[in-house]
């Protein structure tokens, strides 16, 4: 059975930064979740100085938001917040059925 080669400096590194950029253009793309952008103001987060440096939405086993802000004074904040999205209707695919949620 073949060993599979590690990969050297300079290809672990465009790994990363190819991730970094996918990331970074997603949020760009899209805008950040209303719960995350409301508590941050609350705190005195100045969003367009303020940079996000992790920020995981439902992952198994953890809150709904979940991750880390640089704020514009320098100071790292860790948040968990539960989102809630008032849903109006749930759409199953697979046989085209639209339920209306209360």
């Amino acid at each position: 059975m073949l060993k599979k080669r590690q990969l050297n400096v300079q290809e672990q590194n465009a790994i990363a930064e190819h991730n970094l950029l996918s990331i970074a253009k997603y949020w760009r793309e899209h805008p950040l979740p209303q719960a995350l952008i409301s508590c941050g103001i609350e705190r005195g987060v100045l969003w367009s100085k303020a940079i996000v440096l992790e920020l995981d939405i439902d992952y198994p086993g953890m809150p709904s938001l979940f991750g880390r802000i640089l704020s514009d004074t320098d100071r790292v904040i860790e948040f968990e917040l539960e989102q809630i999205i008032p849903m109006k209707k749930y759409f199953l695919l697979s046989n085209g059925q639209t339920l209306q949620v209360i």
